[in-house]
């Protein structure tokens, strides 16, 4: 494997361990399920908000049926399909990494180590799919070494490597990887 390093100093050369990208990856689900959460609440409110002031007609049991099954709907859309992709997409793009990234110490690079962009980010996403869908097999090809990459990493062209700078959750991070990783 080359030994380069991007512009900001962080070698290629060192990719992320799978289990700090693991929990990374639930860091950042648990933070959009409760962002989704809170959505959910806010909407909810709203409804009632509305009625209460008789913003809308819900003069019939049919009426309110269909209020709540659109908010429900617009709810699902924009939980599971808008609020993921303008997190990954804008966090990745704009600095390398999500919130869950930057607690765990890794940032995502295109594969010359050059940031990657609000493009690649978004293609970087779409390709998840390709690593979930056969079992999460995809997601497990990053715990073998040397490149420690998993397939959507390939398929957007990055990779996940360690940042320059250390934390607490990432040097206990990289001493589960020592005991569960073979060199």
């Amino acid at each position: 494997m080359r030994t380069t390093a991007t512009a900001n100093g962080m070698a290629l050369d060192r990719p992320a361990g799978f289990w700090r990208r693991i929990f990374a990856g639930v860091f950042d689900v648990v933070f959009l399920m409760t962002a989704a959460l809170v959505l959910l609440l806010e909407s909810s409110l709203a409804v009632r908000v509305a009625a209460y002031f008789g913003w809308g007609s819900l003069d019939s049991p049919e009426s309110g049926a269909v209020l709540w099954f659109v908010q429900g709907l617009v709810w699902y859309g924009t939980a599971t399909i808008l609020l993921p992709v303008f997190y990954y997409t804008l966090t990745e793009g704009a600095c390398g990494q999500t919130l869950g990234k930057a607690l765990f110490g890794i940032v995502v690079v295109a594969d010359d180590g050059r940031p990657v962009g609000y493009g690649r980010a978004f293609a970087r996403l779409l390709t998840l799919p390709y690593a979930l869908l056969p079992a999460g097999l995809g997601l497990w090809w990053a715990a073998l070494p040397p490149a420690k990459r998993a397939w959507h990493d390939y398929i957007s062209a990055t990779r996940v490597i360690a940042a320059s700078n250390s934390t607490v959750l990432q040097t206990a991070a990289d001493q589960e990887e020592a005991v569960t990783t073979p060199s």
